[in-house]
């Protein structure tokens, strides 16, 4: 699938580097089918590349329970990715704590016209993309 060019994403991680967190994006996003999602995994594939789908992998839909949020299960890590409340959200609510200087990040791009797209592992956030058109 191909985006229109003038796309542009920025990611910026809490922890480690942009190419871990365009990674864990990617994988996040192979279950989310929505044009967001497809947009996503091709932002990060530009960042770094198409990876392997890990072996024995689950990925997770959003539900009910978790309404926007998507990602994958794989030997003890569970990524997700989706915008700020549904992340808050389901970090919060597997025993995580969300810091208020990402929520203040992904409000600063949302207001600015941007797209603030989180990603987390289990209980942490790994980062904000902030995807903007140009």
């Amino acid at each position: 699938m191909s985006t229109n060019p003038r796309i542009t994403a920025v990611f910026i991680p809490s922890t480690g580097s942009e190419e871990e967190l365009a990674q864990a994006a990617y994988l996040a996003s192979l279950a989310d089918s929505t044009p967001h999602g497809r947009l996503l995994s091709t932002l990060a594939q530009r960042k770094v590349g198409e990876l392997a789908t890990p072996a024995g992998a689950q990925l997770v839909t959003a539900s009910a329970c978790e309404p926007g949020v998507y990602g994958i299960d794989y030997g003890g890590e569970l990524l997700r990715e989706g915008p700020l409340d549904a992340i808050e959200n389901w970090v919060e609510t597997v025993g995580g704590y969300f810091h208020n200087g990402l929520r203040a990040l992904a409000n600063q791009i949302n207001r600015r016209g941007g797209h603030a797209i989180l990603v987390a592992n289990q209980s942490e956030v790994l980062g904000v993309i902030a995807v903007n058109a140009l």
